[in-house]
């Protein structure tokens, strides 16, 4: 995860964010529906993009 790999704690990236740690709490759990914005707002913090492709199946 981009997180570990960059050395930033759940608590840096909720005030990168300017966000509640709850909120930031549930966009890291993966039984919780983030929205896209949310997604894209996290990763933007942390420096990179989200990108969504879509591909034929099998």
């Amino acid at each position: 995860m981009e997180m570990r790999r960059q050395h930033v704690s759940e608590s840096e990236l909720a005030c990168r964010l300017e966000q509640n740690p709850k909120q930031e709490d549930r966009l890291l759990e993966v039984t919780h529906s983030s929205s896209h914005d949310q997604l894209n707002r996290a990763l933007t913090a942390l420096g990179k993009k989200l990108e969504v492709a879509v591909s034929d199946a099998a």
